[in-house]
C-alpha cells in the first residue's frame, strides 16, 4: 500500500473523506504501529495536535468494509461523525470525535457472515443523537469498546441491535453526563461483559443507564466491578422476552445515589423483567454494594418466568426504597441469600409477590438484616403455591417496623417444610399489626420442620405465632433450645379438622417462654415418632 494509505500527516480536512477498502486511515498526532512482514513498524508522531476531519454539508468521514482510523480530532460535520453500511472489520482508536450536527457520532452497520468492531481510546462529546449506534445482520458478530469517554449525548450513549449471535465487550469506560443510557438488544445467542465502567450523571427520567434487551435466544452477561452513581433512574435493567437462557452475574459493582424518575419501582438499582411466560433464568447477585437508592436494590417484575434460581451473596444493601423483591410469579424458584446485609431500607429486605410460585427452595443464611422501616419486615412471603421449602439460619433480624419473619400467602401453600435455626430476631415493632412480630407463619395446609437455637426478644405482638385459617390443616413441628421474652402463640383450626402436633414431650424443658396454644395442640415425641406422649 502507498504511503498515503498507511500514514497521513495534514492539518485538517474540511470536505470529508470517503474511504477505500482495506485503507488504514491515520493522524499525525498519534504513534502508529504498522505491522509488515519483517515485523512491527513504529511510526512516531509528527505533529503535536491530532489534525482535524470536518465536513459541514454532510458526513465527515464514510468507511469502506475494512478499515481502520486512528489518530483525529472529527468535530462539527453537518451529519454523522463516522459512518458506514454493509460493514465487516472496523477498528477506531485514539480520536477525538465531537459537535456534530443533526445525526450519530458513529454509525456502523454490519452485514454478512461476521463482524468486527474495536473502539478504544476514543472521547466522544455533545452527539446530537446517539453517540455511538451498531446494527448488526451478520451471523457472528464481535465488538469491544474499551477506554472511551462518552458525554453529552443527547440520545443513546450506545444504541446496539443484533440480530444474530454476538459478543459484546463493554470495558473501562466513563460514561458521563448524558441524557439517555446505553440500549442493548439481542435476538440471538449472546454474550455481554461489562466491566470497570463508570456510569454517571445519566439524566432521563424514564431511561437506564444500562438497558438490556434479550429474545428467546440464550444470554450471557457478565456486569461487574462498575460504578453507577448519581443517575435519575436506576442502573441496569435487564428484558427478558421469553428468553430460554439467561445467565446474569452482577459482581462488584458500586451502585450508589440513583434515582427512580418517572418509572418508580421500575427505576429500582437492578430489574429483571420477564417480559413474558416462558422463559428461564440464573441471577448471582454478589459482593455489589448498593446504596441510596430511592427505589429498591432489586426489582424482579412484569411477567413470569418458568425456572428461575437467584443466589445472592456478601451484597452491602444500605438506605434503599426496598431490599430483593421477587414480584413475579414462576413455576420453579431456587433462592439463596446468604451474608448479606441488609440496612435501613424503605421498605421488605426480602419478599415474594403476591402471587403464585408452584415450587419454591429459599435458603436465607447469615444474614444482618435490621432497621427496616415504612411497614417493613424482614422476610415477607406473599406467595402462593404448591410446595414451599424455606431454611433460615444464623441471622440478625432486628429493628425492623413489622415483623422478623412474616408468611401469609394471598390464598394459601399447600406444603410447606421449615427449618428456623439459630437466628436472633428482636426488637421487630409489628407496626403492620401482624400476630407476631418475631416470626409469623399463616395460611398452609401443611406445615413440618424444626424451629431450633433461635433467640427472640422484645419483638411486639409476640416472638412466634403459627396458625392458619384453612381447613383440614396438618402441623408437625419440633422445636428445641429456642429462646423466647415475649411467648410462643399455637393455634389449631379444629373447626376446620386441624390437626397440630408439638414436639417433643418435655417442649416446656427444652424451650424457654410462655405458650399460649388454641384448639388442640397434641405432644408428641417427634415427627418420625408422632406417638403422643403420655400424661
Amino acid at each position: 500500500p502507498s504511503a498515503k494509505k498507511e500514514a497521513l500527516s495534514m492539518l485538517g480536512m474540511d470536505a470529508g473523506i470517503r474511504l477505500k477498502e482495506n485503507q488504514k486511515f491515520w493522524g499525525s498526532g498519534t504513534v502508529h504501529t504498522l505491522e509488515t512482514v519483517q515485523g512491527a513498524i513504529s511510526i512516531p508522531a509528527h505533529s503535536a495536535v491530532a489534525p482535524k476531519i470536518t465536513n459541514p454539508d454532510g458526513d465527515a468521514i464514510t468507511l469502506a468494509s475494512t478499515n481502520q482510523v486512528s489518530g483525529f480530532t472529527i468535530a462539527d460535520a453537518l451529519r454523522k461523525s463516522i459512518t458506514g453500511t454493509a460493514l465487516k472489520n472496523i477498528e477506531l482508536s485514539d480520536c477525538t470525535i465531537k459537535d456534530n450536527g443533526e445525526e450519530d457520532h458513529i454509525h456502523l452497520e454490519y452485514s454478512g457472515d461476521s463482524a468486527v468492531a474495536v473502539l478504544r481510546n476514543l472521547t466522544i462529546q455533545n452527539s446530537v443523537v446517539d453517540a455511538v449506534y451498531i446494527n448488526s445482520t451478520a451471523d457472528l458478530t464481535t465488538c469491544t469498546m474499551t477506554n472511551c469517554k462518552i458525554e453529552g449525548s443527547q440520545r443513546y450513549v450506545i444504541k446496539g441491535e443484533f440480530a444474530d449471535k454476538v459478543t459484546f465487550n463493554l470495558l473501562n469506560n466513563t460514561i458521563d453526563d448524558n441524557t439517555n443510557g446505553s440500549n442493548f438488544t439481542f435476538e440471538g445467542p449472546s454474550s455481554l461483559v461489562v466491566t470497570g465502567n463508570t456510569f454517571k450523571d445519566t439524566t432521563s427520567v424514564s431511561d437506564i443507564p444500562l438497558y438490556v434487551s434479550a429474545q428467546t435466544d440464550p444470554l450471557v452477561a457478565t456486569i461487574s466491578n462498575n460504578i453507577f452513581n448519581e443517575n435519575t433512574c436506576g442502573s441496569i435493567k435487564f428484558n427478558l422476552i421469553n428468553t430460554d437462557e439467561a445467565q446474569l452475574l452482577i459482581d462488584g459493582n458500586n451502585i450508589i445515589n440513583n434515582g427512580s424518575g418517572d418509572i418508580a419501582a421500575l427505576g429500582s438499582a437492578i430489574v429483571i423483567d420477564p417480559d413474558g411466560t416462558d422463559g428461564n433464568c440464573r441471577l448471582t447477585l454478589t459482593n455489589n454494594n448498593i446504596s441510596g437508592s430511592q427505589s429498591r436494590a432489586l426489582n424482579c417484575t412484569d411477567g413470569e418466568f418458568n425456572d428461575f434460581q437467584v443466589v445472592a451473596t456478601g451484597n452491602t444493601l444500605t438506605g434503599n426504597g426496598g431490599g430483593l423483591v421477587f414480584n413475579n410469579p414462576c413455576q420453579n424458584f431456587n433462592l439463596t441469600v446468604t451474608n448479606n446485609t441488609i440496612l435501613d431500607s424503605q421498605d421488605h429486605a426480602i419478599t415474594t409477590p403476591a402471587d403464585t410460585i408452584a415450587t419454591a427452595t429459599m435458603i436465607i443464611s447469615d444474614n444482618q438484616i435490621t432497621g427496616n422501616v415504612n411497614g417493613a419486615s424482614r422476610i415477607a412471603l406473599a406467595h402462593s403455591g404448591t410446595t414451599l421449602n424455606l431454611t433460615v439460619t444464623g441471622n440478625i433480624l432486628s429493628q425492623n417496623s413489622t415483623s422478623g419473619i412474616i408468611m401469609y400467602p394471598a390464598d394459601q401453600i399447600e406444603d410447606v417444610v421449615v427449618k428456623i435455626e439459630n437466628n436472633n430476631i428482636e426488637n421487630n415493632q409489628n407496626l403492620g399489626a401482624n400476630a407476631a412480630g418475631g416470626i409469623d407463619l399463616e395460611q398452609y395446609i401443611n406445615l413440618s420442620g424444626t424451629i431450633t437455637h433461635n433467640t427472640s426478644s422484645n419483638n411486639t405482638g409476640g416472638d412466634l405465632y403459627i396458625g392458619s385459617t384453612k381447613g383440614n390443616t396438618t402441623v408437625g413441628l419440633e422445636m428445641s433450645s429456642n429462646t423466647s421474652t415475649n411467648g410462643y402463640r399455637f393455634e389449631n383450626n379444629d373447626g376446620g379438622g386441624g390437626v397440630f402436633n408439638l414436639a417433643p414431650c418435655n417442649f416446656d424443658d427444652v424451650n424457654t417462654g410462655t405458650i399460649t396454644t388454641t384448639g388442640t395442640i397434641t405432644y408428641v415425641h417427634s415427627n418420625e415418632d408422632p406417638t403422643p406422649c403420655a400424661d
